[in-house]
């Protein structure tokens, strides 16, 4: 795995040990985490690992622009492998991967069979499988087409003893708990899950100096790691925003970069109204707590702004972030009618902790 990677020996063990297990039958490590949390990274590792063994990799990175493209994702996972072996396969079986890949000589107006399409991807990958371990692996599988996931899914359930692993990264919050169904698929055994973690202070310390040249004193690397949350894309972007040698008055806020504001507000867009309610709560009050916010909202919100990365819980305290950038940026963006009501509803909350 590449040493040029920071802090990461967690997960690209995982990964090492799913390319290990190839060998004996289909294995699956699925990786979870917030955008900029580091998944890809790890991802590219193991895929290049994967290589440097001489697995064969089909890779598909997904876009949400084509997530209503059908079978646009099969093509890239395919690709290559179309050429070698679609003659190999029963003619029905090529036949619908003609058309659903929308090869020369296949008929444009014709819509290919969702079961053939499914049961000839499997066939495909069982014959690469004859010559040596294949790794399957797509990056935003929440963005996957669903005429792919479904066939990716169906192969999964048809695996047993075949040398097909199928490594996928996904953004939390999760739409769907096992987005492949690959854990039914394969069981305990086969099918490991992980969150990626967020990086720690001296962790990003690192990262700033590898990647930017920056050295931040120590009371400045502590403000970044509360407001990036630990998360390597938003800190870089806000070292990027602060310089190299940033001269910060005592209790001045930090700057957000329009690039960290725009994926912050992709991230709360995603949220359930009942997440956003959570995060609202928490941003109205000075001294957040897990009590307070699910009074003023909900358990359910609570949890899942929790689960999104945008709220942190660390016991009672419940911390959209503790410097006081993210806290405006987010109330700033959750906007809409249900806005006045939480917030009056956290500080009336605050009100009666305050009168006990």
């Amino acid at each position: 795995m590449p040493a040029s990677i920071v802090d990461r020996q967690q997960e690209l063990g995982l990964g090492r040990a799913f390319l290990d297990g190839l060998g004996e039958g289909p294995a699956a490590l699925l990786l979870e985490g917030e955008a900029g949390i580091g998944k890809t990274v790890v991802w590219r590792a193991t895929l290049v690992e994967a290589a440097r063994r001489g697995f064969r990799v089909l890779c598909c990175v997904a876009e949400q622009a084509e997530a209503r493209l059908s079978f646009v994702g099969l093509g890239d996972l395919v690709g290559e492998l179309a050429d070698e072996l679609l003659p190999a396969l029963p003619a029905p079986q090529g036949a619908a991967l003609e058309i659903a890949l929308m090869r020369s000589g296949s008929d444009p107006e014709r819509t290919p069979d969702p079961k053939a399409v499914a049961v000839g991807f499997r066939s495909l990958l069982v014959e690469a499988a004859r010559n040596g371990p294949v790794v399957v692996a797509v990056d935003d599988v929440q963005w996957l087409d669903a005429a792919t996931a479904r066939a990716l899914a169906f192969a999964a359930r048809r695996l047993d003893g075949q040398r097909v692993g199928l490594l996928a990264t996904v953004r939390v919050p999760l739409a769907s708990p096992d987005p492949l169904g690959l854990e039914r698929a394969l069981g305990a055994d086969g099918f490991v899950r992980t969150r990626v973690r967020p990086m720690g202070c001296g962790v990003l310390r690192a990262l700033f100096e590898r990647r930017l040249g920056y050295a931040y004193p120590r009371p400045t690397m502590r403000r970044v790691a509360q407001l990036s949350g630990g998360n390597p894309l938003f800190a870089l972007e806000i070292a990027r925003a602060l310089g190299p040698a940033p001269a910060l008055e005592p209790g001045a806020p930090l700057p957000v970069p329009d690039s960290l504001r725009e994926l912050v507000t992709g991230r709360i867009a995603a949220l359930s109204p009942q997440a956003r309610d959570a995060l609202l709560a928490a941003a109205a009050l000075s001294h957040p707590t897990a009590e307070l916010v699910e009074q003023a909202s909900s358990c359910d919100g609570l949890v899942a702004a929790e689960e999104s990365g945008l709220l942190g819980v660390d016991g009672a305290l419940a911390v959209a972030a503790r410097d006081d950038s993210l806290p405006r940026l987010i109330a700033g963006r959750c906007r809409g009618g249900r806005r006045p009501a939480v917030v009056a509803a956290a500080r009336r909350y605050r009100g009666r902790q305050r009168g006990k």
